[in-house]
């Protein structure tokens, strides 16, 4: 209810033995309301008449033959309620993370009920505001989480809606790391706000928000993360009595790159110290599939190098050799 003060007056103070009719109006038509004189009532559940409308009081005046109109008007906006809806509060816990290979770790946490949709459609807590939104932010830094996200339906991968199934009014809070600086503990906030009613249209529009801590532990070496190389196949060509040799053959042995690529790998020291990689390598003639016996004489292997001198044409055609 709003009552309008000060009441029309004449001026200059006449006296005049006057008669008035009051008038509310709108612009546009369609807000509920009830105008007696100079209180106003509002009284609109409409959820489509949720938007600005101009409200304008008319005073018809009579005074013996002569009528005139002075009026005021002003702005009401019928807020939508879902801009100001209240939120039931989940319970989201402090996650603890190790290091290894950026694997994943998921809380789920259901997605909280707002007090509109509770009210309206089918009062199921979540329909009436819409698509929400939601943000992770760093407390440290300030800035957008790199490494902790919310996933919803709509951000699961073919085989996580298999492995997971669908999360229906659940989301998961995820943490995906490798970055030993993280080690520690970091507090987050997570956010959700309706995408129709953002705090940049509105900065007191609705806002859910909690803060959780995630605390990092250190990787511990496994061997297993370090991995080795795959065999490959060189061809070698030649002439009678011509010196060839060729270097740096590939052998099945660990892959530098992959000591150094997680964070599990990492913690294996230099070299990968702690993981047993003592292997030889020797050169066979033949293959796996037929025989393999001695390198002929004249064929020499010393790692990496395969040195290749046939000395007649006895030696002509395709030989294979084989690393084991």
């Amino acid at each position: 209810m709003i009552n309008i003060a000060p009441n029309f007056t004449q001026y200059p103070p006449c006296a005049y033995a006057v008669t008035e009719h009051f008038t509310w109006e709108t612009d546009p038509y369609g807000a509920l309301h009830v105008g007696s004189d100079y209180t106003l009532t509002l009284d609109d559940s409409d959820l489509f008449h949720a938007k600005t409308y101009t409200f304008k009081l008319i005073n018809s005046v009579a005074w013996q033959l002569v009528g005139f109109t002075p009026f005021i008007e002003f702005d009401i906006e019928y807020l939508h309620p879902c801009r100001r809806a209240t939120f039931s509060s989940p319970t989201i816990t402090d996650m603890t993370y190790t290091l290894r290979n950026s694997h994943d770790v998921d809380q789920t946490v259901v997605e909280p009920t707002d007090s509109v949709s509770l009210l309206y459609d089918t009062l199921d807590g979540y329909t009436t505001c819409g698509d929400r939104v939601f943000h992770v932010q760093d407390m440290t830094t300030g800035a957008t989480a790199t490494w902790v996200s919310v996933l919803t339906d709509a951000d699961l991968t073919p085989a996580e809606v298999i492995s997971i199934g669908p999360l229906g009014h659940t989301f998961l809070l995820r943490v995906s790391n490798d970055d030993e600086a993280t080690i520690g503990t970091t507090t987050f906030t997570v956010s959700m706000s309706f995408a129709d009613y953002p705090l940049s249209g509105d900065a007191s529009n609705t806002v859910f928000s909690d803060t959780f801590d995630v605390v990092v532990s250190g990787a511990t070496c496994e061997c297993g993360l370090i991995t080795w190389h795959t065999s490959t196949i060189t061809t070698l060509s030649t002439s009678i009595a011509v010196a060839t040799v060729t270097d740096g053959l590939v052998e099945v042995g660990p892959d530098l790159g992959t000591q150094v690529l997680t964070a599990g790998a990492r913690a294996c020291g230099s070299g990968a110290a702690s993981c047993d990689y003592t292997y030889t390598i020797e050169a066979f003639y033949g293959t796996e599939a037929t025989t393999l016996t001695a390198l002929p004489v004249w064929m020499t292997y010393v790692r990496p190098n395969l040195s290749v001198t046939p000395p007649t044409t006895a030696e002509m055609g395709v030989h294979s050799v084989s690393l084991k």
